[in-house]
């Protein structure tokens, strides 16, 4: 009996633990299902986050930054080279040496001038020796920070001077210090081989892809404008730059077409805005590639933008799969030093998150910082209100005249200013295009007069613009004393004049009062185009009235004749020659 007992106990007791058992499991079950939900709501986000850092971080051939380090550095020694070009003076003299005021950028007058004397020719020679290191890879990151800082200053030290392509430039010299594009074909390598990778993070590739895309892709924002839809001002560029050689071939035949101006203007804004996508995807990528060549080769013999056309015509590979630029460049050898190798370039988890915060804040304000122009009402190609730094390239044309007056507050004595005794003859024809610089210019009278004794002044200017092919108007208000007027951020400027000339009233000759040396700058440009008209109204009028000429000159030879022969028949003691 005592052991049935102790048996009974002792299944009871199993049977206790088997529910207790499974009422835990249950439980384990119920937090494990409880789990499974809060993880499924996170996952969007985890998902991204996981995808986002993996496609960050994952091994790519480094092959596509030893082409761009040295792609880039060979367009930059070009570019400090054309500096040094000129026939009677170069373009650092014209530029940085002889003019006696420079205009700077909003919120960039801390920025130190130009060096004195001939120390911005040692500046240039300085450049050009980093882009040689640079491109030999030699002291990488010294030559990098250095480059980035001289370049920078070279950019800022007259607002004349701003092209696009030369913002977008220092952008990428900024990026370059964070790229290991010297880790394979580099003198710093043939120095220390342990810094030799094969395999670098795919964020190192990306940040320059993305950076080089943007201008295409707000190149295309800023064509939707109504001015470009509706074909101007390509128009007035056709009709001017077909007459060059080799575009007269084509030009000849097209120049009066109405359709050229609408396939130029709007095949111009498709192709910025699906160049990139188009390189990107294998099947569409030769079709890209042949019309990304056929873009910037007309750019360049259309319009004199520098080494833009072709910095991004030779960028074109980077948009390819990493692999295939090694074996096509032939820079398995270069340096005498084979590419291949296993080795990889591996990051912290730490420097992951440094990395990743950099990518994301600086694409988002590369992203937003050119739409601050819509701030501001009226249209950024007139008023030119946070028109820099905005990608807005090529999409206006303007020309205008300024007569600036200045009024001596003691006296009520008012003088006319000549620009040419403060201005360089480039600067005297860019600045007037610009309310900013007006206004900048306008400062610099005022400061000038009241440094000679003058006392208080007020400086007025007239200013006349003409907008893509307008009938000139107002730019400036006329009336409004500049001395007492300020360029603000965020704030519309109140002294400039609204546009409210329709694109359909043209402009017509250039208003009387424009100076001399300005109405020949501009008429000059026009010369080949008057000529290309005269000519073919000069071929027209041979072809139709051939006979009726030659008949005329006959008639004319005759008339001569009687003429002759009746003054010597009466007159012989006078002798005439004709």
């Amino acid at each position: 009996m005592f052991e049935q007992q102790c048996a009974a106990d002792i299944a009871v007791t199993e049977d206790m633990h088997t529910q207790d058992s499974a009422k835990s499991n249950l439980e384990k079950a119920h937090v494990a299902v409880k789990k499974n939900e809060a993880s499924a709501e996170e996952c969007p986000l985890t998902c991204f986050k996981s995808k986002f850092e993996k496609f960050m971080f994952t091994p790519t051939d480094i092959s596509p930054l030893i082409y761009f380090r040295i792609l880039f550095g060979l367009i930059m020694l070009w570019e400090v080279a054309r500096f040094f070009n000129g026939s009677s003076s170069t373009k650092i003299e014209r530029y940085y040496m002889q003019p006696k005021f420079y205009f700077r950028y909003f919120g960039m007058g801390w920025v130190p001038g130009p060096l004195p004397g001939l120390y911005m020719y040692h500046f240039f020679a300085g450049m050009a020796l980093l882009y040689v290191f640079l491109i030999l890879g030699l002291w990488y990151r010294v030559t990098t920070v250095l480059s980035w800082l001289g370049f920078t200053y070279w950019f800022l030290l007259d607002e004349t001077m701003f092209l696009n392509h030369f913002y977008l430039v220092s952008l990428l010299h900024f990026l370059l210090i964070f790229i290991p594009a010297h880790r394979n074909c580099s003198l710093d390598v043939f120095r220390k081989p342990e810094l030799r990778v094969a395999k670098v993070p795919s964020w190192t590739l990306w940040l320059i892809i993305l950076q080089v895309a943007i201008p295409y892709v707000y190149g295309g924002f800023a064509k939707l404008h109504p001015d470009w839809l509706a074909g101007e001002p390509m128009n007035m560029w056709m009709k001017k730059k077909m007459t060059m050689y080799p575009l007269s071939i084509v030009g000849d035949h097209i120049e009066d077409d109405w359709w050229v101006k609408y396939f130029f203007s709007w095949g111009g804004m498709g192709f910025d805005f699906f160049i990139v996508p188009l390189l990107l995807y294998k099947p569409t990528r030769p079709f890209a590639i042949v019309n990304n060549i056929f873009f910037h080769l007309m750019n360049a013999k259309m319009f004199n933008i520098g080494i833009f056309p072709w910095m991004m015509m030779f960028a074109t590979p980077l948009f390819f799969e990493p692999e295939w630029v090694r074996p096509v460049l032939k820079l398995e050898w270069f340096l005498g030093r084979p590419i291949s190798t296993k080795k990889e370039l591996k990051q912290s988890p730490r420097s992951r998150k440094w990395v990743v915060g950099f990518f994301c804040i600086w694409f988002t304000v590369q992203g937003l910082f050119p739409f601050r122009h819509h701030m501001f009402s009226g249209d950024v190609n007139w008023t030119e209100e946070s028109y820099y730094f905005s990608w807005l390239m090529m999409i206006r044309s303007k020309k205008s005249t300024a007569k600036y007056v200045v009024r001596f507050t003691k006296t009520g004595e008012i003088i006319p200013v000549d620009t040419k005794r403060f201005l360089s003859s480039i600067q005297r024809e860019r600045h007037v295009d610009i309310p900013g610089m007006i206004l900048q210019f306008s400062h610099h009278l005022c400061d000038y007069y009241r440094s000679k004794g003058y006392g208080p002044v007020e400086v007025y200017v007239d200013v006349k613009s003409s907008y893509n092919g307008r009938a000139y108007q107002p730019m400036v208000d006329r009336d409004r004393d500049l001395c007492k007027c300020e360029e603000k951020m965020f704030s519309q400027a109140d002294w400039i004049v609204p546009m409210t000339t329709p694109l359909s009233e043209k402009r017509e000759n250039l208003p009387a009062w424009i100076p001399k040396w300005e109405r020949k700058s501009r008429r000059s440009s026009t010369r080949k185009s008057r000529k290309k008209v005269e000519k073919t109204a000069e071929v027209g009028n041979n072809s139709k009235g051939k006979k009726e000429s030659s008949k005329a000159t006959n008639f004319d030879d005759n008339d001569h004749q009687v003429e002759d022969k009746q003054q010597s028949g009466t007159n012989n003691a006078d002798v005439t020659t004709k």
